[in-house]
């Protein structure tokens, strides 16, 4: 089984953009030293002018067998968030045990985006876990990882 990435190229407003492209959308900032990057590491990092940190990621689980659900909420997540990663993982969970296929969504995100969209990545998320008729719908929020966003 081959991971399976998706990926978006939208904008905090929704609309259609080359990320790779100068944008006026992304301010320049200068990365404050702390604890979440090593000096040598932040030395890197500070030689880009128009860098985001972006250290937070909103991740939903999905069954990768309803594709068109997932697409949904793939496209949801992009709108909120600005783009989203899907992979494919192996599940594995409950008594008796059961294994399945589960598309893995991430949008990764900064403090302010993840307060202004977790509400409703979470409704969403839910909405379309119902759809795929399931009982429960897994979420994580994680700061263990950092993506660096730069404008090119």
């Amino acid at each position: 089984m081959s991971n399976a990435v998706h990926g978006t190229s939208k904008d905090r407003s929704g609309k259609p953009g080359d990320r790779t492209k100068s944008s006026n959308r992304v301010i320049p900032i200068i990365v404050p030293p702390g604890p979440n990057l090593a000096s040598d590491i932040q030395a890197i990092v500070s030689q880009y002018p128009h860098v985001r940190l972006l250290d937070y990621c909103f991740s939903a689980y999905m069954p990768a067998a309803y594709n068109a659900e997932v697409e949904n909420l793939a496209q949801d997540l992009t709108l909120m968030f600005g783009g989203t990663s899907r992979h494919l993982i192996r599940g594995t969970w409950g008594q008796p045990m059961e294994k399945d296929d589960i598309s893995k969504i991430n949008s990764f995100t900064d403090a302010q985006g993840l307060r202004d969209n977790l509400q409703r990545a979470i409704e969403r998320t839910c909405h379309w876990a119902q759809r795929c008729q399931q009982k429960a719908v897994a979420m994580e929020i994680s700061t263990g990882s950092m993506m660096l966003e730069i404008t090119l």
